[in-house]
C-alpha cells in the first residue's frame, strides 16, 4: 500500500471515529428508550442509532440484538467486549427480557445491574423496550443511578392524551412533508378509535 493511501486510510478512520464520539454526549454510557408508544421509541431509537452507526468503520463494533432471552452473564461479555480499529463500540438490545419484567429465575437482573458498573467507556449500550419499564427493575435502577451521574439518560415515549391526539396527528402529518385538514384529522381519529396508534399508520404515505 502507498504511503499517500495508508495515509487516507487512517484520516478516514480519525473521522469516523470523531464523529462517532461526537455522537454520544460526553461521558454518556447508556441509553434506555422505553414507553408504551411503538412508534415514537423506534422513531427516537433510529434517529440516535443513524448518525453512531455512521460513525463506525467496521460491523464488528455494532451489534443489534433481539434479547428477549439474553442472561446476565451473556450481556456481560458482549458488553465488555473492546471495539476494534473505532473508537466505541455498540450494543443494542432489544426488548431484554430481564429488563422488559419477563419472570426471572436466579436473580438475573440483579446479577445484569451490577455488570452495568463494569462498562467500558468504550461501549455504548442502548437499551429498547416497547413497553414502560417498572421503575423497581434493578437494570432500571442502576441505569437511573448512572443518569444522575451523567453517564447515562433515559427517554420514555408514552401514547398522547386524548386531548392531544389531534395536533399529535397534524405534527405527524408534517414530518412527513403532508397537509392534512381538521375533517381528515378527526376521520382518522373516529377510526382508530380505541387505539390512537392506529392513526399513525393510516396517516403513513
Amino acid at each position: 500500500m502507498s504511503t499517500w493511501r495508508r495515509r487516507s486510510t487512517g484520516f478516514l478512520r480519525q473521522r469516523r471515529a470523531r464523529a462517532a464520539r461526537r455522537s454520544r454526549p460526553h461521558g454518556l454510557v447508556i441509553t434506555l428508550v422505553h414507553g408504551g408508544e411503538s412508534y415514537l421509541v423506534d422513531r427516537a431509537t433510529r434517529d440516535l442509532l443513524q448518525p453512531v452507526r455512521s460513525g463506525l468503520t467496521l460491523e464488528f463494533n455494532y451489534e443489534d440484538l433481539q434479547a428477549d432471552g439474553l442472561s446476565a452473564d451473556a450481556f456481560a461479555e458482549k458488553a465488555g467486549t473492546l471495539p476494534f480499529i473505532d473508537a466505541v463500540r455498540v450494543l443494542v438490545l432489544r426488548d431484554w427480557g430481564l429488563l422488559a419484567g419477563k419472570r426471572d429465575k436466579g436473580a438475573g437482573a440483579e446479577r445484569a445491574a451490577a455488570y452495568l458498573a463494569g462498562i467500558p467507556d468504550t461501549t455504548q449500550l442502548v437499551l429498547v423496550v416497547h413497553a414502560a419499564v417498572a421503575p423497581g427493575n434493578p437494570i432500571y435502577k442502576a441505569v437511573a443511578a448512572m443518569e444522575r451521574d451523567k453517564r447515562a439518560r433515559i427517554l420514555r415515549y408514552e401514547p398522547p392524551r386524548r386531548s392531544d391526539r389531534a395536533g399529535w396527528v397534524r405534527k405527524l402529518a408534517e414530518e412527513r412533508g403532508l397537509t392534512i385538514t381538521p375533517t381528515a384529522v378527526r376521520l382518522l381519529l373516529e377510526r382508530a378509535a380505541p387505539d390512537p396508534t392506529r392513526a399513525k399508520m393510516r396517516s403513513s404515505p
